[in-house]
């Protein structure tokens, strides 16, 4: 099959609404006949300029476009064309872009096909394009956006359109868009435009700083009262930010033993505390320091009455006479539990 009239049949699915043109699947004259004294006569079609790889790709997308596939027959031609670099083949994958309605993609690449194989194309192959591009520029618009970081990456639904600073406006296909700008550091901006096509938008983003700060998560008991770092931000729960480091926390309640601990928090950590005041005892309160004494006397003396007798007495008072030796079974130490220390 001869290139002109293969891209010829590609033209018959370009019928596209046009008051200003006339509709594009009418036949152009080949370049290959071309006519007296047109120095492009000589063009030899696609077919029989390929070679190996490139022409199996060529060879698939036809088969793929024929078959409905626009998409995968757009990936074949553009596989063709990184291989062999004919630039004939940007509007084969032109019209596959047209079949799929990315508007602004056919637009894209009908100029490149315009500069790149502008040596090979009759005057009707010319006007051919030049229909094509009055057409589908009814259903884009150009897009002009301001962004004040530089070196901020620009994408429309996913795909990548430049980035920041840009010199000129990118096109959009008609319909729901969705901008996205992106740079490390900072917060993705993210903004839906509906775009009806042919009128020009223009957007102004200010982008924000990412924070670096950590969340703190503590959970408490009700009416139970919440410090942090010496400040009272709370009852019974606070949720919120906070500078990397270390942080105090402390908990308190009438009737409740108090609690107060450090706490290190990162980075966009998160760190979560569950705290469950204990109640305090009958004896704490008003006497319980002797309470507290007598316990942590107590405790000494279990642990060695050696030790525990230098705290309990005073210098000069003298330690109560010890049960006669070997009376006392080993590791057991007695002590009188009557009467309040002083």
């Amino acid at each position: 099959m001869r290139q002109h009239k293969f891209r010829n049949y590609f033209a018959a699915f370009l019928v596209l609404a046009s008051t200003a043109g006339p509709a594009l699947g009418q036949p152009a004259p080949s370049a290959e006949t071309g006519t007296e004294g047109d120095s492009r006569a000589a063009v030899r079609p696609l077919a029989e300029t390929l070679t190996e790889q490139a022409l199996a790709e060529y060879e698939a997308g036809k088969l793929l476009f024929g078959d409905g596939d626009f998409a995968g027959a757009s990936v074949k031609f553009q596989r063709a064309y990184e291989i062999s670099k004919d630039g004939r083949l940007l509007w084969n994958k032109a019209v596959c872009e047209k079949n799929l309605r990315h508007y602004a993609a056919v637009l894209r690449l009908v100029r490149r096909y315009q500069q790149e194989a502008g040596p090979m194309l009759s005057e009707a192959d010319q006007q051919e394009a030049a229909d094509l591009i009055h057409a589908v520029s009814n259903f884009v618009s150009p897009v002009w956006v301001t962004i004040d970081e530089t070196g901020a990456t620009i994408s429309v639904d996913g795909e990548v359109i430049g980035t920041s600073p840009l010199t000129e406006p990118f096109l959009v296909d008609m319909g729901s868009r969705q901008i996205t700008v992106s740079k490390p550091g900072f917060r993705d901006y993210t903004q839906t435009v509906q775009v009806a096509g042919m009128s020009e938008l223009r957007l102004s983003i200010r982008m924000d700083r990412e924070s670096v700060e950590g969340r703190l998560l503590i959970a408490a008991g009700p009416g139970e009262t919440i410090f942090l770092d010496g400040k009272v931000v709370a009852e019974g729960r606070w949720d919120g930010n906070v500078s990397p480091g270390r942080h105090n926390i402390r908990v308190t309640a009438p009737g409740k033993e108090p609690y107060d601990s450090d706490v290190e928090v990162r980075a966009k950590e998160t760190r979560e505390l569950r705290i469950s005041l204990s109640s305090l005892s009958k004896n704490d309160g008003g006497g319980g320091g002797s309470t507290w004494l007598w316990v942590t006397g107590g405790t000494l003396l279990v642990a060695g009455a050696v030790v525990g007798g230098y705290f309990l007495f005073k210098p000069e008072d003298k330690p109560a006479p010890m049960s006669a030796m070997g009376t006392i079974p080993p590791g057991v130490v007695q002590m009188p539990l009557i009467g309040t220390w002083r």
